[in-house]
């Protein structure tokens, strides 16, 4: 990035406005913090200061400071600049596991004979099945489809002479999916249908975000609420957890 210019960056989850000023590496939220948010990465850096392009509020590139005595300022992350890259320090998140792991484990412990549907995205990708019948919406991109075919799936299972008959069902989905068809839970337990669901929790809709970060835009997604006792987890000063590259454009 040359000297004096701004630019909205996609780290990992994140998008941060990214500042180059006086030879210094700057990352910070890339939200202005008044009205609807407007992007600071399509600002400028003006007599040092980087200018929203929305009203024209100052905030200082590496502290996220206002000008003045204000507090409505910007987060900013550490940044470490290396031989490969400029590389933008957040806030650790717990581990998950990776999705290929649990489909693996998943495979080997599911029945042979398991009626598994799986949903759109991500995790439809990674499921590799033995002798399990898979259910999947093909082309059509059907979000949400797994719990509502595992409905479809248990019905099936109740037919006595049925070649389905007696067979465990065990639907697959993301949070994304999911939350299609909650309160179908209710329909779930009305008729005691005896289903598995494993959910796979990333608080995003992975495909969509990988799409986002390709286009260099911002990936929405859920976030915490933080505890009524505290203002929420704060950035770690340490560059070193979550790391995420960042090249030289």
């Amino acid at each position: 990035m040359p000297e004096g210019r701004v630019a909205a960056v996609t780290c990992h989850l994140a998008t941060v406005c990214m500042t180059h000023h006086d030879g210094t590496y700057a990352a910070a939220d890339n939200k202005c913090p008044h009205q609807k948010g407007g992007p600071l990465g399509a600002g400028s850096i003006e007599d040092g200061w980087l200018r929203c392009p929305w009203h024209g509020w100052d905030l200082h590139p590496t502290t996220g400071l206002p000008s003045g005595a204000y507090d409505d300022g910007v987060t900013t992350y550490p940044v470490e600049v290396r031989e490969d890259g400029v590389y933008v320090g957040f806030p650790q998140e717990p581990a998950q596991e990776r999705t290929a792991t649990v489909f693996q484990t998943l495979s080997d412990l599911v029945p042979e004979d398991a009626i598994v549907p799986v949903d759109v995205g991500n995790n439809t990708y990674s499921f590799e099945c033995h002798s399990q019948a898979v259910l999947m919406s093909g082309y059509l991109g059907s979000i949400g489809f797994a719990l509502p075919a595992a409905f479809g799936a248990w019905a099936a299972t109740q037919k006595k002479d049925g070649r389905f008959a007696g067979r465990q069902v065990v639907s697959v989905s993301g949070d994304g999916g999911l939350g299609q068809y909650l309160a179908e839970l209710t329909t779930a337990v009305k008729y005691d249908m005896n289903i598995t669901h494993v959910l796979l929790n990333n608080s995003e809709l992975g495909k969509i975000s990988k799409e986002q970060r390709s286009g260099n835009w911002e990936v929405w997604r859920a976030k915490p609420s933080p505890s009524p006792r505290s203002n929420g987890p704060s950035p770690t000063t340490d560059p070193h957890s979550s790391k995420s590259s960042l090249t030289h454009n």
